[in-house]
């Protein structure tokens, strides 16, 4: 399709800003998981927070806690 990955980041980052203002993440949220993975030789860490009930994710970030 010769679209550079700049643009697809530039259109996905303005399709889940349109998304996230109309709908609720946390809207029927019963049991929840929360996992750390790291990666890079246990260097790099990626905190998941998924729904039980769905599987659906519900909230993903950089790092060990959530002040990043």
């Amino acid at each position: 399709m010769r679209i550079a990955w700049r643009t697809v980041g530039a259109i996905i980052t303005r399709v889940w800003a349109d998304t996230t203002t109309r709908v609720d993440l946390f809207a029927g949220l019963r049991r929840i998981g929360i996992d750390e993975i790291s990666y890079k030789r246990h260097h790099k860490y990626l905190t998941v927070v998924v729904d039980h009930d769905t599987g659906r994710l519900v909230w993903a970030a950089p790092g060990r806690d959530g002040t990043v």
